[in-house]
């Protein structure tokens, strides 16, 4: 048989425990729209919450008298949970719908914070960074093409007039480099053609 002390330590935990359930039932019930819809995540998340919640009450009876159970524990924490919805209720959700609304103006100022002074000025150095980038490839580009018909040019002109004055038995061994001049032709094109589209864009 329990001594008077720890009856009396185990009606006050109770109480206690009886309190603390009604308030977070009212704070599990305030967040509970977020899974209204998932019907089957909404039953799996009531029943998630009392088995969590008889394992609180029942881990505090067991610190008290060592999980003891008798009738008057049932109705002191019954009588808690009724103190709580006749003069805590009101008072507790007005302060939870303060907190939540302070908890959501810290996270909106931390959101702002972050978005303006971290995420736009690296998003702003990525993007100038890839212009740049994508300006000097297009000028090398340039600079590379004027060279190659600078020194190419005449070149061609050369070799095209050397041609005319080939003989014909010459001439008959050209036509098998065809397929590569046309290889490096296409090749030069698609570089052109890369080039051209990003400076476009």
């Amino acid at each position: 048989m329990m001594q008077l002390s720890v009856q009396l330590t185990t009606m006050a935990a109770m109480v206690i425990s009886g309190i603390y359930l009604g308030a977070v039932r009212d704070t599990f019930q305030r967040m509970a729209w977020h899974w209204k819809q998932r019907t089957i995540f909404k039953y799996v998340m009531e029943i998630s919450f009392w088995l969590v919640q008889t394992f609180v009450v029942y881990y505090v009876l067991f610190l008290v008298n060592y999980g003891e159970l008798r009738m008057y524990i049932f109705l002191a924490c019954l009588l808690g949970y009724a103190m709580y919805q006749a003069l805590l209720a009101k008072l507790y959700r007005y302060v939870l719908e303060m907190l939540i609304k302070a908890l959501k103006a810290i996270y909106r100022f931390i959101y702002n914070i972050i978005r303006t002074f971290i995420y736009i000025p690296i998003r702003f150095l990525v993007h100038t960074l890839i212009v740049c980038v994508l300006f000097l490839l297009q000028i090398t580009y340039t600079i590379i093409r004027f060279c190659l018909k600078v020194v190419f040019f005449p070149l061609i002109w050369l070799a095209k007039v050397i041609y005319k004055h080939l003989p014909e038995k010459f001439k008959k061994i050209f036509p098998k480099f065809a397929g590569v001049y046309s290889r490096i032709k296409n090749i030069y094109s698609r570089i052109k053609h890369f080039f051209i589209s990003r400076r476009r864009r």
